[in-house]
């Protein structure tokens, strides 16, 4: 992997950051964190964590050690210094002296010992970045580290490519364990460049930013090479079938995989009924015939999101919580497919690309039961809703588009288009007086509109 550290870009950074009064360490620390997000081999979008150990007054004036880390919310390719929340460094290492601390004691530690209460909430790795002395911390869940580290005998072979070079983790869940293992794994090789956490990702570590990100190139560079020697196939590819098995064949084989052991010594075990719906009709929406006509594209996002979007979008309830989160930034079940799509957009916005349409067939979540999920379709439109032409003004998509894509998508699935009512009764993420609800007799069929600036 190739070293994307500039020193005049660096200089840069700092400079524009001065004129914000931001101090040069924590300049630094967006640069590289953009250079470490900018890497989708890397870091998944919202994915990773990055910080620094710093010293800013409090409201009293004080001087305070603190740790500048990635909040929830803030995805580090486009972080901004407002996505790396101070936290008082003090209390978070006395924490270690603590032999259990659950998620949610740990998440509201977090919470109340920011210098801003209003500031993103701290990554749920905080405690790792915290209980390591060095004064910058890089986290990532590298693809080339994560296909060794995945493997059965994936221990001893870390071991043999990084030797003293970084120390092992054994996989432990985020949180109070895995902050204590880290530490104690540095502690006993105080020499070592990075934390190899087994099936989890790498930290690389440094007294500046520089250090720490090209360690951990260096790292991730080592696991690229030993994985390029490994076999160019994982899995055996066999021929496929004539003929594609029916419903009734596949249905035995998924309830038998799904089926939970109640009690197997008795031959009790909880089992599910399969409903296979299909029809040309539901294939036509599935696959996106009718919305692709419309020139929009299917997208695929995570099914979870930041605490910080799910309460943007009527969600964010402790129910739909994950114990285990992948990242602090994706740590909820989605209540609407729409942010993840609003992300998509603004990452192609990042690159250039203002002008698109987006869709998602997939589940959204009201709470935590199984009548709580939904199976939805969403889309989106950003930019200009006609092609550029230099004969024609550009026409920014709008209400009506949206109006005109949710009655495309209905008509598709043999809605009676001709029979339903508009209603102005949107949710309140969409803005009042250009949104509307398209409504059957009582029920609910779909909502239009421009989202409400404050979501976006």
């Amino acid at each position: 992997m190739e070293s994307l550290w500039s020193e005049a870009e660096a200089e840069r950074a700092v400079a524009r950051y001065r004129e914000q009064g931001v101090a040069e360490d924590l300049a630094l620390r967006v640069y590289s964190t953009r250079l470490l997000g900018g890497v989708p081999s890397l870091v998944l979008h919202g994915g990773g964590n990055t910080s620094v150990k710093t010293r800013q007054s409090d409201i009293t004036g004080q001087e305070v050690a603190v740790l500048r880390i990635k909040g929830s919310g803030w995805d580090m390719a486009t972080i901004e210094p407002p996505g790396l929340p101070a936290v008082r460094l003090e209390p978070l290492r006395r924490l270690a002296g603590l032999d259990a601390l659950g998620d949610v004691d740990m998440v509201n530690a977090l919470r109340i010992n920011r210098l801003d209460s209003t500031a993103p909430t701290p990554s749920v790795e905080t405690l790792l970045h915290a209980f390591l002395p060095h004064s910058y911390v890089d986290h990532s869940h590298s693809n080339a580290v994560l296909a060794l580290t995945g493997q059965p005998d994936g221990e001893a072979i870390c071991r043999q490519v990084y030797g003293d070079r970084a120390a092992l983790v054994p996989y432990v869940m985020s949180g109070l364990a895995l902050a204590k293992r880290a530490a104690q794994a540095f502690d006993e090789n105080p020499g070592c460049e990075g934390l190899i956490l087994l099936k989890h990702g790498v930290v690389s570590f440094g007294a500046s930013a520089r250090e720490a990100y090209e360690r951990m190139i260096a790292l991730v560079s080592l696991a690229e090479a030993r994985a390029a020697r490994g076999p160019s196939k994982s899995v055996a590819v066999g021929p496929l079938p004539e003929t594609l098995a029916t419903p009734a064949q596949v249905a035995p084989i998924l309830r038998g995989l799904l089926a939970r052991p109640v009690d197997p010594d008795q031959g009790l075990y909880t089992r599910f009924i399969l409903d296979f719906r299909a029809g040309e009709a539901v294939r036509d929406y599935v696959d996106g015939a009718e919305l692709a006509r419309r020139g929009v594209d299917e997208a695929v996002t995570f099914s979870f999101i930041s605490g910080r979007q799910a309460e943007l979008f009527g969600g964010g309830g402790a129910d739909l919580r994950l114990v285990n989160p992948i990242s602090s930034d994706l740590d909820v079940m989605r209540p609407s497919v729409l942010p993840g799509l609003l992300a998509a957009a603004a990452r192609n916005a990042d690159r250039g690309f203002d002008d698109l349409g987006l869709f998602e067939v997939g589940p959204q979540y009201a709470d935590e039961t199984p009548e709580g999920q939904a199976r939805v379709a969403a889309g989106l439109r950003a930019g200009n809703a006609s092609p550029r032409h230099w004969a024609v003004p550009a026409r920014g998509a709008d209400a009506y588009d949206a109006k005109g894509d949710a009655l495309a998508a209905l008509q598709a699935c043999n809605a009676p288009v001709d029979k339903l009512q508009v209603t102005a009764d949107a949710p309140p993420w969409y803005h009042p007086g250009r949104s509307g609800t398209f409504r059957l007799g009582p029920k609910v069929l779909a909502h239009f509109g421009e989202l409400h600036p404050r979501v976006l």
